[in-house]
């Protein structure tokens, strides 16, 4: 049931993505929209009630025909799962966001040993992600039956233009200059001077490619 409810959840998700990319480049997808409404609301409760089946738990119920009353008898599950507090990774460099993780773990109720264990962290930018501590990250799926350590990169926010129609596309310019300013840098390479020469490069490419219609760089 963990499985289904997994699956549906990114089946959502992506579908969510897809029909809000599609609102955003000034579509309306009507047909696309109902068919979402309605397959998001039934597979919902599919796993609304996987869901109170695993909280539920597994048990025998007893019913006594003369009396006319029954007894449910719980069945222990033979393996335990908790699913921690989520954690935010935002603005963290990797040695603290180790930490945070560590501390995560350490207020387990009984430790994670022996325990299927889930750790929600957002905002986690992927330059992040590789210098986190993964020999420690290796030492708690040893510890515990199934550590998950589900990580997530920050949401894309598209930049909205004063000029036109409200929430276009950014263009490639502002693309490549955003990318360029989140980028992270060594000490010695100067942000402002890199950001200019890519889009000196993007207006040389613009100028062999010659006009194509697209917006020319800024």
């Amino acid at each position: 049931r963990l499985g289904r409810m997994a699956a549906t959840a990114y089946l959502l998700d992506a579908a969510r993505r897809m029909t809000c990319a599609a609102l955003d480049d000034g579509h309306h997808p009507a047909v696309v929209t109902a068919i979402m409404k309605q397959q998001a609301t039934e597979r919902m409760r599919v796993s609304v009630n996987d869901a109170m089946d695993v909280h539920g738990g597994k048990g025998i119920i007893e019913h006594d025909l003369a009396n006319k009353t029954h007894r449910f008898h719980p069945i222990p599950p033979a393996r335990r799962w908790v699913d921690l507090t989520p954690l935010s990774g935002e603005g963290l460099s990797p040695a603290s966001l180790d930490e945070a993780i560590r501390d995560a773990l350490d207020k387990c109720e009984d430790g994670i040993d022996e325990k299927i264990v889930r750790l929600v962290v957002r905002d986690v930018p992927r330059h992040i992600l590789r210098e986190l501590d993964h020999k420690a990250l290796r030492e708690y799926k040893r510890r515990a039956l199934h550590f998950h350590l589900d990580t997530r990169r920050p949401e894309i926010v598209r930049p909205e233009k004063g000029e036109g129609a409200p929430g276009r596309r950014a263009s490639l310019a502002d693309t490549v200059r955003d990318k360029l300013r989140s980028r992270p840098l060594t000490e010695n390479i100067d942000r402002e001077a890199l950001v200019e020469l890519g889009l000196h490069y993007l207006r040389e490419a613009d100028l062999v490619a010659g006009p194509t219609g697209e917006e020319s760089v800024a």
